[in-house]
């Protein structure tokens, strides 16, 4: 019986020089005759560090059908690492260290889910169009996020370098032109003239589509008040008119003046609207100047305000109508009338016109001086 050797002259075709799903060997032995029928008993892998121990199981050795040629296939290789060949308990060592099994495991694939675990490195333009999980720490340098998406990230960063979206800066703070960034939020407007482009629902350079705005997108109630911020007016006011509804309330950031335009005929800075049950809308350090129109509070909470009419064409009238007063001046020219109607609370508010309070109302602290000139 002639004796064959394997370990002296063994001929391996491989099907290509990159990882394999499969390995394609021939088998011959040191007379050039072909080995037929060998099985996973001889044929086998070991992985990495390659003792006896790391024998790769589950691999399935065939030999094609009617194939007399000393051809095999050998599959299953269960993860993307280097392999070397073992016959017969012998290392081949000819054959070297091959990467078998399925490198998208390693390298990931396209429509698939991957895991990638230890040191990854993404060269050149890497897109991912579904969800990405990083458990560690990651860092990215100069990170992105397409202009289109409307994925930011939720909750409070963490830490001082956490990573936030733009979008997510813009729902939560907003750099108004004049100056300065601001914390918004769903009920919270930003009002600046010096602002060029408006941002729906966060910053605008009028109070009139502020209250619009807050109004019409923001369904203000007793639940789900609305505040507009106000910045001083680039020019030293606004020339502004707006409906004020039920549950919008106003503050002044610095000197804020308010005055009407000359129309005719002239109207209200504001008119106030809604079921005005309550002192419904609040309004902090603001400076109404008012020409030639009436105009009245009616049940507001009004702190740290002045309240100044002009007659030019028209005497108007001052209304205090079921309102709260704390720290206000009011300055009133011409013949129009100053008058208080329906149960008015005022603290240390001052005037320059006399004024006949009504039986409903409380007045703790009211100065007048006709000698007063309150210029806004």
């Amino acid at each position: 019986m002639k004796k064959i050797f394997l370990t002296l002259i063994l001929l391996l075709i491989a099907s290509g020089t990159f990882a394999q799903l499969e390995m394609s060997l021939q088998l011959v032995d040191n007379t050039g005759a072909f080995i037929n029928g060998y099985t996973d008993t001889q044929i086998k892998f070991r992985r990495s560090p390659y003792g006896a121990g790391d024998v790769i199981s589950g691999l399935t050795v065939t030999q094609p059908g009617g194939n007399a040629t000393g051809n095999y296939l050998v599959y299953g290789f269960p993860s993307y690492e280097p392999v070397r060949l073992y016959i017969s308990g012998t290392l081949q060592e000819w054959y070297g260290t091959k990467l078998a099994g399925d490198d998208r495991t390693y390298f990931g694939c396209i429509s698939c889910n991957n895991t990638w675990t230890g040191l990854n490195t993404f060269q050149d333009n890497t897109t991912f169009s579904d969800a990405v999980s990083i458990t560690a720490t990651a860092t990215i340098e100069a990170p992105k996020i397409n202009t289109g998406s409307a994925e930011y990230i939720a909750g409070t960063p963490e830490d001082n370098n956490s990573l936030v979206w733009k979008k997510w800066v813009v729902d939560n703070f907003i750099q108004s032109v004049g100056g300065g960034y601001f914390p918004v939020n769903a009920n919270r407007i930003i009002v600046d003239s010096k602002q060029t482009t408006d941002v729906s629902g966060k910053i605008y350079n009028t109070i009139s589509e502020a209250v619009s705005y807050a109004y019409l997108s923001g369904s203000p109630t007793s639940n789900n008040r609305w505040l507009i911020v106000i910045l001083p007016g680039h020019n030293g006011i606004y020339t502004d008119n707006w409906v004020w509804y039920d549950y919008i309330d106003m503050i002044g950031m610095g000197y804020v003046s308010i005055k009407n335009t000359f129309n005719e005929p002239p109207y209200s800075i504001f008119t106030r609207s809604g079921g005005m049950t309550d002192r419904n809308v609040k309004c902090v350090n603001l400076n109404f100047e008012q020409t030639d129109a009436n105009i009245t509070f009616q049940k507001m909470i009004v702190i740290n305000c002045s309240v100044r009419t002009i007659e030019d064409n028209y005497a108007p009238n001052i209304s205090l109508n079921g309102s709260q007063f704390e720290n206000c001046v009011f300055t009133h020219t011409g013949s129009g009338s100053f008058t208080t109607v329906n149960a008015n609370n005022i603290v240390n508010s001052v005037s320059n016109t006399l004024i006949t309070f009504g039986s409903s109302d409380i007045v703790a602290g009211w100065v007048v001086n006709t000698s007063l000139t309150y210029q806004q």
